[in-house]
């Protein structure tokens, strides 16, 4: 997808000041858990728990390959314990808009996904779980990413970060690249009219943000052990 610049103004110099407490609670997103480094002597691999969705990513790489692009790396998503048919070109388009890929040419990097619990979200739980896997695999990225699902609700409410059992009429999945203002995803299913797209776009961006002060601890705390 095109990468687009966000209009939401982003507070990352508040949100620098805040602790893991200070941010999402239950009454927007679902309990966090996020971890990486999860095997001894193998960089490269994340674990995302939001509510009872959880998700383990490894990667792989890069790796030479010889019939590969000349100018970028190539990237591989590969996954276990989940029909990933409708998320696997959305995690791929994402994962390009993060990874400096010119860095890497004639290269592979394969992400392995387990989805190990589905109470809904997962793509935005896939897409924290495979950025944060790609930093601690030591691959150079343009920002930490973070992701928000929102759901419009009968009523025409927005609900953050929605289980399986929420009745909804459509909802949204956005991944952001924070400092560069930039959407690198952007998934939606149901019906909204472009009133309510934009609302729920909007909507979903300044509830990910609030995830980058816990990313960037998860991430930084590992760095400096």
């Amino acid at each position: 997808m095109p990468y687009t610049l966000s209009k939401v103004r982003i507070p990352l110099s508040d949100l620098l000041q805040k602790t893991s407490e200070d941010a999402p609670s239950s009454s927007s997103f679902r309990p966090v858990c996020f971890k990486i480094n999860l095997f001894e002597n193998k960089k490269g691999s994340a674990y995302v728990e939001i509510g009872s969705t959880r998700v383990l990513a490894q990667v792989v790489g890069p790796c030479e390959d010889s019939s590969g692009d000349f100018y970028e790396a190539q990237i591989k998503v590969v996954f276990s314990g989940f029909d990933e048919v409708s998320i696997r070109s959305q995690l791929i388009g994402a994962m390009r808009g993060l990874i400096q890929l010119h860095l890497y040419a004639k290269s592979l990097i394969t992400i392995n996904l387990t989805v190990l619990a589905d109470d809904g979200g997962v793509l935005q739980a896939a897409l924290l779980a495979a950025s944060m896997a790609i930093i601690d695999a030591g691959i150079e990225v343009l920002d930490v990413c973070v992701a928000c699902q929102v759901a419009v609700l009968p009523d025409k409410s927005l609900l953050v970060d929605p289980n399986k059992s929420t009745q909804t009429q459509a909802a949204l999945t956005v991944a952001i690249l924070p400092n560069l203002n930039q959407i690198i995803c952007i998934d939606s299913s149901g019906t909204m009219s472009l009133e309510e797209y934009e609302k729920a776009l909007e909507f979903a961006v300044s509830k990910a943000v609030k995830l980058y002060p816990i990313v960037r601890k998860t991430l930084f705390a590992e760095m400096n052990s």
